[in-house]
């Protein structure tokens, strides 16, 4: 019996041993710890499904089947869960008026959704995002609507200002009205200067005052507005155009001159201001210049609305005037003795540049700024 015994356990001991160790293994890995669990024979299920236990019960996460990231029973994560039909980020949402992105809740704009990293919904309305560098135009930015100028960085998105409008290509504009002589004027905003959009054509109307317009044709007034000589754009007397003491006198802020109420002469660095917001000297003036009326190849893109055009500019107190199609010339307050400054642009390349002349030699027109 012994011996029969003996024999039985070398035939099949090594088989029963493996078998041991199989169910040994299988009970650890589908173990799954829980602090609901219990050994009275609860269920659980890691994925929201039924799972029977020992005891024969049943236990579904939501009792239901089913699950999806964006409309489902559980979060993408697939560690959160909750009792409704849609769930975003492990919360219950309103499919109504709410849409689930990437874990994060956003408002349906008209009962759709949308990329809300290429679009934003203000008043019902999508708009593109600002914050896109190839954004231009009206577009929502923090929940707000705002207006995305030519240029990359955030400094280019602005607020406009009241009774100021938004452009498709990020112009900021509007007019006002010069009371001394009911003309109206274009003026655009571009980032945190408004300049008038046209040339001044104000004639002040004194013999001591010197101005014209180009050729002496009134008709290139009303297109480019009026040359003056510098004493003459600054509102002073000509023997300002021979001396810089107390011309114009000493003053705080902008010096107003012939621009219209709440506008100014620009310094150098205003113009300065300007022309780093629009790119930097070396392109620039290609959008600062108007879409036509430049020579050649010499168009511009006009992308804020300042409209520069080709008018030319005036010798020996306009007996002479030169350039028109091909160049325009720009005075500004800044002077030293005898000379002042002036701003450039020109038919051949982009660039914008400041250079100074005599200031009872030659006649330039005037963009005024406002202070």
């Amino acid at each position: 019996m012994l011996r029969f015994v003996y024999y039985i356990y070398m035939k099949f001991g090594l088989l029963f041993a493996v078998l041991a160790l199989l169910v040994f293994a299988c009970g650890e890995v589908g173990v799954v710890p829980s602090d609901d669990s219990s050994s009275s024979g609860g269920s659980s299920s890691s994925d929201g499904g039924n799972s029977s236990s020992s005891s024969g019960g049943e236990s579904s996460s939501s009792g239901d089947e089913n699950s999806s990231s964006s409309g489902g029973n559980s979060s993408s994560s697939g560690n959160s869960v909750c009792e409704g039909n849609y769930c975003c980020n492990g919360a219950e949402y309103d499919n109504t008026t709410n849409f689930c992105f990437e874990e994060q809740l956003y408002p349906l704009c008209d009962d759709e959704d949308y990329d809300p990293y290429e679009e934003g919904c203000f008043d019902g309305k999508l708009y593109p995002k600002c914050i896109n560098d190839e954004t231009r135009g009206i577009c929502v930015y923090e929940s707000l609507l705002r207006c995305r100028q030519e240029g990359s960085g955030e400094n280019k998105i602005r607020d406009p200002l009241p009774r100021m409008e938004c452009q498709e290509n990020g112009a900021i504009t509007g007019t006002i009205r010069d009371y001394r002589d009911s003309k109206t004027y274009k003026i655009v905003q571009i980032g945190n200067q408004v300049w008038m959009a046209e040339n001044l054509n104000y004639d002040p109307e004194t013999i001591e005052m010197n101005s014209q317009c180009y050729d002496k044709d009134p008709a290139n007034c009303a297109k480019y507005g009026r040359l003056y000589d510098w004493a003459t754009a600054m509102g002073l007397p000509p023997e300002c155009n021979l001396t810089s003491q107390n011309c114009p006198p000493s003053h705080e802020g902008l010096w107003g001159a012939l621009c219209p109420n709440g506008f100014a002469i620009p310094r150098s660095q205003d113009w300065q201001t300007l022309v780093d917001y629009a790119g930097g000297s070396a392109i620039a003036a290609g959008r600062l210049k108007s879409k036509t009326g430049w020579s050649g190849n010499g168009n511009g893109t006009d992308n804020y609305g300042f409209n520069a055009l080709p008018g030319g500019w005036a010798y020996y107190w306009g007996d002479e005037s030169y350039d028109e199609d091909s160049e325009s010339y720009w005075w500004v307050e800044s002077q030293t003795g005898y000379e002042a400054y002036y701003w450039s642009i020109i038919a051949s390349d982009t660039e914008v540049r400041n250079h100074f002349w005599p200031k009872d030699m030659d006649m330039a027109y005037l963009r005024c700024v406002h202070y």
